[in-house]
């Protein structure tokens, strides 16, 4: 009993931003991201205003469709993606864009990986096990994100080989996820990633779960902050009732975690507020690094 009381009062706390951000007269605005030297869509591009908690991201043929508060129709809306160089446009300036927002290409430096000769040894870093605690994709809009603190040992340069995570329930017939990762100084989190990581997971897997990340040769060098991002979801649609207090159990994605973790943060939906995660808990998240 005790870990569902403590799993619906997250829920509640991240619904209740989520209402207070929807529950305003609204513009809807309507449009299509485009690689502005190709023309070709871009998929999965984080789309909405910084820190209003209003957000998403844009399908895999580029559209979205995005609802903004009559109260907020001077804000801009943001939208970035790793490879191109952000873009902000104010909604009426959107809504004269002829249905379309370009992004320009950057071009990325990669930083060199260094090899030495002497064997490098593997090492398991972060939480990997709990109890008590599910943190579930149902409290999350496109692009929100779950994301908790990585310590890496001191003075010393770590290759990322895997991240891994436990999935406790997972009934939709799948769903696609991004892994981000931070740094961060002062709760501004800076990603460091040079290309998109995706993942997907198919109805009834659960269990730990391993993302690979040595094609991606990320070495770091600090600290990390690492994050699943909910993306798309397909499943058929499922009427709750809102006075059963278990609802989210059903027809939905939860993940593990405990209590006396490490430092966690969510944020509800795309270019959203990120918020500490109360109470003390953490999913648990934990990788294989390499020295």
């Amino acid at each position: 009993m005790k870990r569902i009381k403590l799993y619906i009062m997250l829920l509640l706390t991240m619904e209740a931003v989520m209402v207070q951000a929807q529950d305003h007269p609204s513009i809807v605005v309507e449009s299509i991201v485009l690689d502005s030297a190709s023309h070709t869509p871009l998929s999965y591009v984080n789309i909405g205003i910084a820190n209003k908690n209003i957000g998403t991201v844009s399908g895999v043929d580029g559209k979205f469709s995005l609802a903004v508060p009559d109260s907020l129709a001077q804000e801009r809306i943001m939208f970035s993606m790793i490879g191109y160089s952000n873009k902000s446009l104010i909604v009426s300036e959107l809504q004269n864009e002829n249905g379309k927002v370009f992004l320009s290409p950057t071009v990325i430096e990669l930083n060199a990986v260094e090899i030495t000769a002497a064997k490098m040894k593997a090492k398991k870093v972060g939480k990997s096990s709990g109890v008590g605690v599910y943190f579930s994709v149902g409290v999350l809009d496109f692009g929100g994100e779950l994301a908790t603190v990585i310590k890496m040992p001191k003075r010393k340069k770590s290759f990322l080989k895997d991240f891994n995570f436990k999935v406790t329930s997972n009934n939709p017939d799948s769903a696609l996820f991004r892994v981000n990762l931070y740094y961060f100084e002062n709760d501004v989190f800076k990603n460091i990633l040079d290309e998109n990581i995706y993942f997907k997971l198919y109805k009834g897997t659960t269990g730990d779960i391993c993302v690979d990340l040595s094609p991606y040769n990320i070495v770091v060098d600090r600290d990390v902050l690492v994050s699943i991002e909910f993306l798309e979801i397909y499943a058929p649609e499922v009427e709750f009732d809102e006075d059963d207090p278990n609802r989210y159990f059903y027809g939905d994605i939860n993940f593990a975690g405990g209590f006396v973790g490490p430092k966690s943060y969510m944020r509800p939906t795309s270019q959203g507020e990120w918020e500490k995660v109360p109470l003390s808990v953490a999913p648990c998240f934990w990788m294989t690094i390499l020295q």
